[in-house]
């Protein structure tokens, strides 16, 4: 997947998991490694930043760790069909113990980019020597370990033993599960990585032996019930055919020929402000005036379709009406229309697509949404542009997608 488009759909995940954070207390581009998968970097940084939210539970966790094994074991066979017959077994026998050791990285925590690196640029060396002469580079020799010594092997005690005693437990009783880990552990290449495996082994027994409270969830007292609302006849629906829901004596909006993405428009302001107002007076607030700065904050944001302006609008009241604040952090993230295109081009090299509404589905389920419109616009300027990605493609298909015949602007 495309770096930006990973980042895209990486950001999106941890907004909603992380509501009260912004997304800017990241460095992203410096985070996300280019040569991981997005469920690898996804693993990469709950490592990195463990004080924020990236999983909805464990079992998403468990989910995304066996993709993150599943796209290596895919990649991992990919590069033994192009090996010589004769050096498939030792070929083989290099991949298992990669597959062993990013196993390990996952259930440990430990950081997978060192290892995805060498086996990225194994790869190149294959696809080099197929295309060149078809002689396989030799078999790297496995990495080896870390020279142990008695000094290295009480330290690693010691940190076993502390974390348990900052845990309030004895050690003692775990000390034969320890020994069988380290045999292990010895065959890490680092010291920092040994030292992790230790924390989180110890982590996972404290984990298991001691009793989590979960607190009850707290029930509230439903709010007072809001009125039915009738349909305007005539209000713009998107292409969803989605409409906007207002008090009947309010005059209908007439701005759905505007293109998005973009902010509210003027007569849109006006009476949608008017809609707010009848809203929180529905809603038991007296004095809705007082929150114009709140509806600021929407109004001042740029949408990439009506529906997005209309559900935004709908969590603002209702936020309010639930006595929560509206702020910044619940508008939704905009995603560049560079990135955009960029997710486009690499789906469509993908060529199972039948139609661009079929583009606009999968960038949605990857936290990449984008309106019909844009997507064809991005396709005809990878077109213009002859984008790599679109030179296994032919025009024929191109023009499938998009329904209408596709011309080079002269």
């Amino acid at each position: 997947m495309p770096i930006a488009l990973q980042i895209t759909s990486i950001q999106r995940i941890f907004r909603n998991l992380n509501p009260e954070i912004g997304i800017d207390v990241i460095d992203w581009k410096m985070q996300i490694d280019k040569t991981l998968t997005m469920p690898e970097n996804r693993l990469n940084l709950s490592i990195i930043y463990p004080q924020y939210k990236w999983f909805a539970d464990e079992t998403e966790m468990k989910g995304v760790k066996r993709q993150a094994l599943d796209d290596l074991t895919d990649m991992l066979d990919y590069m033994l069909s192009i090996v010589p017959p004769e050096a498939k077994e030792d070929f083989r026998e290099v991949f298992d113990d990669y597959l062993s050791r990013a196993t390990y990285s996952l259930e440990r925590k430990l950081k997978l980019a060192p290892l995805k690196r060498k086996i990225v640029e194994l790869q190149e060396k294959l696809e080099e020597a197929k295309t060149k002469d078809g002689i396989a580079p030799p078999p790297p020799k496995a990495p080896l370990p870390l020279r142990w010594t008695k000094e290295l092997e009480s330290k690693l005690r010691d940190i076993f033993e502390a974390t348990f005693t900052r845990a309030g437990l004895s050690p003692r009783r775990y000390m034969a599960e320890y020994r069988v880990e380290l045999e292990v552990i010895k065959t890490l290449t680092t010291q920092d990585d040994m030292i992790k495996a230790v924390e989180e082994h110890a982590k996972e027994i404290i984990t298991r032996e001691r009793a989590v409270k979960i607190r009850p969830p707290v029930i509230r007292p439903p709010g007072p019930p809001i009125p039915p609302r009738e349909r305007i006849i005539g209000l713009p629906p998107d292409e969803e055919a989605e409409e906007f829901y207002a008090p009947v004596f309010y005059p209908p909006v007439a701005m759905s020929e505007m293109r998005f993405p973009r902010r509210p428009a003027g007569i849109e302001i006006d009476q949608i402000y008017a809609k707010f107002q009848a809203d929180l007076t529905m809603c038991g607030i007296a004095v809705p005036r007082t929150y114009r700065s709140t509806f600021e904050i929407w109004e001042n944001h740029t949408y990439d379709s009506w529906k997005q302006m209309r559900d935004i609008y709908e969590l603002m009241v209702n936020k309010i009406c639930k006595g929560q604040r509206f702020t910044s952090k619940d508008l939704p993230v905009r995603v560049p229309y560079e990135a955009i295109c960029e997710g486009v081009y690499w789906l469509v090299s993908q060529k199972w697509a039948e139609s661009v509404e079929d583009i606009v589905r999968k960038l949605d389920e990857l936290g990449t949404p984008a309106t019909r419109e844009t997507v064809k616009d991005c396709i005809r300027q990878g077109w213009r542009e002859k984008v790599p990605n679109f030179v296994i493609v032919t025009k024929d298909y191109l023009e499938h997608l998009l329904a209408e015949p596709l011309e080079l602007e002269s």
